[in-house]
């Protein structure tokens, strides 16, 4: 299988099945920090992830080459509110061609709201050879953080899209933004 066909069919996988499926999973029941961690750690064994204190530090080291971000969560969300210096990943045959044009070697960071969206994409990243990490517990936890959150405009934003009710609860409640 050539390595076009090869992404191609992993993100189409990831796109129709991962996040959204464990997401769905997971708003039927109490949301908490743990069942969502233990969700993604069952669901995707040995994912390569970074914490976001790591990324954090990673970001302000002026030593190191910055990883490409990726936000996998959908476009409204990203507009409203995203990690600086972050790409929305796109869907369906942007997120493909996205793929084909990263240099080989480039550190990637994906993320979501919570990481449940994004695990799926990391795990399909590494099967093809990229270097890709999970952030852990995605923008949510950033947000958190009290670390800073611009919108499509590069504006600073106070928070975060809260991308659905029984998720929010996640989000410590001055960070949520309701779009």
């Amino acid at each position: 299988m050539s390595p076009r066909l090869q992404i191609t069919a992993l993100f189409i996988l990831a796109f129709l099945g991962g996040g959204a499926f464990l997401g769905y999973h997971l708003s039927q029941s109490t949301v908490t920090w743990n069942r969502v961690d233990t969700t993604i750690a069952e669901s995707f064994p040995d994912l390569p992830t970074i914490t976001v204190e790591g990324l954090d530090a990673w970001l302000s080291d002026e030593q190191r080459e910055p990883p490409l971000i990726l936000d996998a969560r959908e476009p409204e969300e990203f507009e409203l509110s995203h990690i600086p210096g972050a790409q929305w990943l796109g869907s369906g045959r942007e997120a493909l061609d996205r793929m084909q044009d990263i240099a080989p070697g480039t550190q990637i960071v994906v993320y979501s709201a919570v990481g449940l969206r994004a695990a799926p994409v990391v795990r399909d990243l590494h099967t093809a050879g990229f270097d890709a990490r999970h952030l852990t517990r995605g923008i949510f936890a950033w947000a958190n953080a009290d670390l800073p959150v611009i919108d499509a405009h590069g504006n600073n934003v106070p928070g975060v899209h809260r991308w659905n009710a029984t998720m929010q609860r996640l989000l410590e409640s001055e960070y949520r933004l309701r779009p």
